[in-house]
């Protein structure tokens, strides 16, 4: 009945669950503390996910209602993205229960797949 193409980007959201879950039980297993680690990876993945397709999503839809607000809202979706970035990552600065390191490698997760998965495209044409 419907069918709809499935983009790069959904391509990295279809990737990129599986792949944080599985790194979650991982690290879960090896490092045994699932109060850090495992918490302050899902939530950066998490966060990297939802704001990151909502931009891919809005990018679109805005280039084709209306393409001389797309700069414009380009730059305001990058400045409010990274400054929710920022404060994901001060907030686990500052609470014991949070690791920023993990926080800042699942925010940066997605970015990675989207990167490989285009390489990946690449190299079948």
């Amino acid at each position: 009945m419907f069918k709809k193409e499935i983009t790069l980007f959904d391509k990295a959201i279809l990737c990129i669950i599986p792949f944080t879950i599985v790194l979650a039980i991982a690290l879960l297993l090896i490092t045994g503390n699932k109060n850090s680690e495992v918490k302050s990876l899902l939530i950066g993945a998490s966060s990297a996910i939802i704001l990151n397709y909502w931009h891919t999503k809005m990018t679109i839809k805005i280039s084709q209602d209306n393409p001389k607000r797309l700069k414009r809202f380009t730059i305001f979706s990058y400045f409010i993205r990274y400054l929710l970035y920022g404060g994901i990552i001060v907030i686990g600065v500052f609470l014991s229960d949070f690791n920023p390191i993990y926080m800042i490698f699942g925010i940066s997760e997605y970015p990675l797949m989207v990167l490989v998965l285009s390489l990946i495209m690449i190299k079948k044409e």
